[in-house]
């Protein structure tokens, strides 16, 4: 049942990390506190993606990216690690799994993480929502990564092969129970509404409601703090402005959030002018957002090369060196964008999905399912 899962993933919760390189270097205690720091004090966070073919290689890019981006007299809040596939497959197996892009982290690099370098780790892709989900999630949290995903991933990504779904469905409840315990201690679950079953939505009302589900299972019944992330695939700023509001209405406008990612749809190979007008355009509407309703999110600048390759460490401190300039020209601009019809959508969207997210209940109770159980609901 899911109370027993629940059970489990909290008994099985690690201590408390001491702090990363990060925390250190700005005297806070987790993330989320640093979040609503930078929230309460109107300042604009910043989040990288790396992803190189080994830990080694990501690390030196980390390192890179914080010296080039420290010359010039700015830092990045956060990184996020593109990992191989494979890691969704548990530890004793993974070295039968076919090596694809991103990193594999060895039962020795964990710790790593949080060292490599005063930026701090956030884990996403193929951890919660695999096989390997529970075991991931817990060295992680051992770790000192406070921001554990992805909640998304679990509906809609897979392994080669496929996975036992059953297996997975406990091992992300354990995983969501374990970060539930150190709630009180800023651990976060996150879900990037771009990965999961969101994207199948024929409008902005039924995503967010995913979105509005979502945080159902996670905080009702697991008791873990939930984030959301969103972006990927949304390229009219207006729609970007809307979710952001809506989802923060959902949270009754308490929001502690990860990173709004960037848009990368719009990205063209080998072309630098259109990807340019494609970063500023995003940049502009999520640095606005962040002034306009705080809500501790980290703005992502995408790499100029993203849709043809690994970016490398010079281009990500590029696209970070435009994107301080983009939010110095948009503090000039605070009245930008008709706020007062945007946050209007916004409300209306939050109630769309809170209504979504009933009848999405209704039809799974009257079909038999448990809807207080999180195991349930999660397989339903």
């Amino acid at each position: 049942t899911g109370a027993q899962l629940i059970a489990e993933g909290r008994q099985a919760a690690p201590p408390p990390a001491p702090p990363t390189a990060f925390l250190r270097a700005n005297r806070a205690r987790s993330e989320s506190e640093y979040k609503r720091r930078c929230r309460d004090e109107g300042r604009v966070m910043y989040h990288m993606h790396v992803g190189l073919s080994t830990w080694a290689a990501t690390e030196a890019a980390l390192v890179e990216v914080y010296i080039g981006l420290a010359e010039q007299g700015f830092t990045v809040d956060r990184f996020g690690v593109a990992l191989d596939r494979a890691m969704g497959v548990p530890e004793t197996e993974r070295h039968l799994a076919a090596k694809e892009t991103g990193p594999r982290i060895g039962p020795d690099e964990w710790q790593r993480l949080g060292e490599a370098a005063p930026i701090q780790p956030h884990l996403g892709d193929y951890m919660i929502g695999f096989p390997a989900g529970f075991q991931n999630t817990l060295r992680a949290l051992s770790a000192g990564v406070n921001t554990i995903g992805n909640v998304g991933q679990y509906t809609a990504y897979d392994l080669l092969g496929g996975s036992d779904e059953i297996l997975v469905t406990e091992e992300t409840v354990r995983a969501l129970a374990a970060i539930g315990a150190l709630r009180d201690h800023g651990a976060l679950a996150h879900s990037n509404l771009e990965d999961g079953s969101a994207t199948q939505a024929s409008h902005f009302g039924a995503y967010v409601g995913w979105a509005a589900l979502e945080l159902y299972v996670v905080e009702e019944l697991i008791g873990a703090r939930l984030t959301h992330c969103f972006g990927n695939t949304i390229q009219n700023p207006e729609c970007r402005a809307v979710v952001h509001f809506a989802l923060d209405d959902l949270r009754g406008r308490d929001s502690i959030g990860s990173m709004i990612y960037g848009n990368t749809v719009d990205h063209r190979p080998g072309d630098r002018v259109h990807n340019t007008a494609a970063v500023a355009t995003q940049l502009t509407c999520d640095i606005a957002l962040q002034l306009r309703r705080p809500t501790g999110h980290a703005v992502n600048p995408v790499p100029l090369t993203e849709a043809e390759r690994i970016p490398s460490a010079a281009e990500i401190v590029e696209i970070h060196l435009l994107a301080r300039e983009i939010e110095h020209e948009v503090r000039r601009s605070p009245a930008l964008y008709d706020w007062a019809r945007l946050e209007r959508l916004g409300a209306m969207t939050a109630t769309y999905a809170t209504e979504f997210r009933d009848r999405a209940l209704a039809v799974l109770e009257d079909d038999g399912i448990d809807v207080g159980d999180a195991a349930q609901v999660l397989l339903a």
